[in-house]
């Protein structure tokens, strides 16, 4: 048996021991913006309006465009210069007559080292992508499978197919604008929320 004196002995010289840090008990509410989101019910008419009012953003027209690219020799003279122009008009001139050759002749023609092995072939591309202004007033001018005239550059010639011509529609961005309506409607209601909260607290802490 421990004696009570020599419990309270030890007690006495190891008190460092004994000692835990300073403990609280808490109460906590947690206001989830995410959660909020979660519950919010978004209508069909809700996500019809937000398309039609956002459709220049959400849907930008996207164009896939073929290109051949036909380049001046490296210190080109005026003769070469020339030359190149002659080819590049002979080749539009066989293009305006079979626009169906175009993937075909890029692969033999084109210089462009990007598009040349896959038929001329640059993708889909929005309006605004590429830096040279006279490129994107062609590709989102003409119609699907038609040929662009000469487009000069300080590299050469160049000449677009527009391939295909298409818009994202309604039902492929039902959920990306769903997501951006919850969002925006957690965030008002949220703020709301804490508004009362801090009322509540303040009048009865």
């Amino acid at each position: 048996s421990i004696a009570p004196e020599e419990i309270g002995r030890y007690y006495q010289a190891n008190q460092p021991q004994f000692k835990q840090p300073e403990a609280v008990k808490l109460e906590y509410l947690v206001l989830s913006a995410e959660q909020l989101a979660a519950q919010l019910a978004i209508s069909d008419e809700d996500v019809s309006n937000y398309f039609r009012e956002h459709q220049k953003e959400l849907a930008a027209e996207e164009r896939k465009v073929r290109l051949i690219q036909l380049n001046y020799p490296e210190k080109a003279s005026q003769q070469d210069k020339d030359k190149v122009r002659a080819d590049a008009q002979a080749l539009l001139a066989q293009l305006k007559k079979n626009p169906a050759d175009f993937a075909r002749l890029a692969k033999e023609k084109s210089q462009d080292t990007v598009s040349a092995a896959s038929g001329g072939d640059l993708g889909y591309l929005t309006k605004g992508v590429s830096k040279n202004p006279a490129f994107d007033a062609a590709a989102f001018s003409l119609a699907k499978g038609q040929v662009s005239d000469l487009l000069e550059s300080p590299q050469g010639f160049s000449i677009v197919l527009v391939d295909d011509i298409k818009a994202r529609q309604l039902a492929e961005l039902r959920p990306q604008i769903e997501q951006r309506l919850r969002v925006q409607r957690a965030q008002a209601e949220m703020q709301k929320r804490v508004d009362d909260l801090n009322e509540l607290l303040y009048q009865e802490a």
